[in-house]
């Protein structure tokens, strides 16, 4: 999402000095959970009744939505609303068609290549907020704009530089707006609202050492947490999310709602780093919130001034979006699962093409916006394993660009040389959204010996029987001996 956040890293370690060693009381340390309580919140009480999940589960298929010729590139669910973009114009979802708005995004310019919008955030209909750069990665300039009610327009580094934004926090009617430059450094800007401070605790007054941070004279001081992402929740806790002291690992400074004084929670035991991309989603209750952290394959509850970790799923997930009511959902690539009751429920079967996807949910209705596309997500034909299928088959994974159109997976087929029944399988590339690979196999019971055998022999691997016939596949000689 932050496509500016590399430069944002080169401009700090461009500096050169380091700051004071003042000590402080250590950071709070959030214990890992890796399973929350099963008992909901006290503000889960509050929520709609989760509706309850079919007996037989759906596999979603895509439906295009491109009402009356339009082609909206990409889906935002905002409190109250779904937004769509296409280029510079956003629009909100009606039933089946666009309510396109007649304000758009002005554009920061043609010598910078133009603009693209990357988020839509805020409420519907009185305070739509867009967050948006230029299509120039020496000149980003990311920028903030109220698209409707009122609010004032920001940029980081105009005309060029280091820049980044890390989000968007509202306490109250106020809201603020956190982002980097390479003049100011670290910036809290209020863009909506009457005026507010939410002070950062600096690297000198947390007692970061010596040589742990940067800091340039010409500028101010530098954070403790230098923030990458930035929310908070609906009652106005806001928090920052950061590497504490840039080198100690991942931390988070919240801020009260009511005092506006901070406190830094040490997250290193949930993971040693949290990566560069992250979700900060409505929850159930007035001060709770989801926090998703993509690279960790992470999702902590925010609730009762405490950060916990969610139990994750078998494979890695992929997205983690939130109903307008609070329900999380998440999807591992190939289901949506609710979380309910401590633990993770399968919704429905995702197109097992569309592993890299932006989810969203409204009114029980599920969308998808992936390859500059939105899509309605209808129930399809199965493509999991059901009984009575006549064409068992083995997903193994995708297959890298970068391998040759004859490439014959030399460690794939060593693996699969030494399993008991390998004269009546069949290796295969095929196209299907992409390269990929997989394993014909005569029955349920060879095509679960075969993921058996992989997962043993194969480390990582994660294969699924689908009820699937590739088209037009590329055969593979497994060459096993005696065939």
């Amino acid at each position: 999402m932050k496509t500016t956040l590399s430069l944002c890293l080169l401009a700090l370690a461009a500096s050169s000095a380091a700051c004071g060693n003042k000590t402080t009381p250590a950071p709070e340390k959030e214990q890992p959970t890796a399973v929350p309580s099963a008992a909901p919140s006290p503000s889960a009480s509050s929520a709609s009744p989760l509706p309850t999940a079919p007996k037989e589960i759906p596999t979603f298929a895509l439906e295009a939505f491109a009402p009356s010729g339009s082609h909206p590139r990409e889906l935002f669910a905002i409190e109250g609303a779904l937004m769509v973009v296409d280029e510079l114009r956003i629009g909100r979802i009606v039933d089946d068609r666009i309510e396109w708005l007649d304000k758009t995004v002005p554009d920061l310019g043609l010598a910078v290549g133009g603009s693209r919008i990357y988020s839509v955030q805020g409420r519907w209909p009185d305070a739509v907020d867009v967050l948006y750069a230029s299509n120039n990665g020496r000149a980003p300039m990311p920028s903030y704009y109220p698209l409707t009610g009122k609010g004032t327009d920001f940029t980081f580094q105009p005309g060029g530089g280091a820049g980044s934004i890390a989000g968007l926090g509202r306490v109250g009617e106020s809201l603020l707006l956190a982002g980097y430059s390479g003049e100011n450094g670290d910036q809290f800007v209020t863009v909506r609202g009457p005026a507010i401070i939410r002070a950062r605790q600096t690297a000198a007054q947390f007692g970061c050492k010596e040589g742990e941070v940067y800091k340039d004279e010409y500028r101010p001081p530098p954070s403790a947490i230098s923030p990458l992402w930035f929310g908070g929740t609906r009652a106005g806790t806001v928090m920052s999310y950061g590497s504490l002291c840039q080198k100690r690992g991942p931390a988070m400074e919240v801020w009260d709602k009511a005092t506006g004084k901070s406190r830094i929670v040490d997250l290193s035991g949930f993971a040693k780093d949290m990566g560069y991309r992250m979700k900060f989603l409505r929850a159930p209750g007035e001060d709770e919130a989801w926090v998703f952290a993509k690279d960790a394959n992470l999702i902590l509850h925010y609730v009762s001034d405490k950060f916990e970790a969610l139990p994750t799923l078998e494979r890695p997930f992929t997205d983690a979006f939130a109903s307008q009511t609070g329900e999380l959902y998440a999807s591992d690539g190939w289901s949506i699962q609710r979380f309910e009751q401590g633990k993770w429920t399968l919704v429905a079967h995702l197109p097992f093409i569309y592993k890299s996807s932006s989810l969203a949910v409204d009114k029980g209705q599920f969308w998808m916006s992936s390859a500059s596309s939105v899509y309605k997500l209808k129930e399809g034909p199965k493509v999991m394993y059901h009984e009575g299928c006549a064409t068992p088959f083995v997903f193994l994974y995708d297959v890298s660009l970068d391998n040759a159109k004859d490439f014959t997976f030399p460690s794939t087929r060593k693996a699969l040389a030494t399993f008991p029944g390998a004269a009546e399988i069949s290796l295969m590339e095929f196209h299907e959204g992409g390269r990929r690979l997989g394993i014909k196999v005569p029955s349920k019971e060879a095509g679960e010996a075969v993921i058996a055998h992989v997962k043993a022999t194969m480390k990582d691997e994660r294969p699924v029987l689908l009820c699937y016939e590739p088209r037009e596949p590329r055969k593979i000689d497994l060459k096993v001996a005696g065939r």
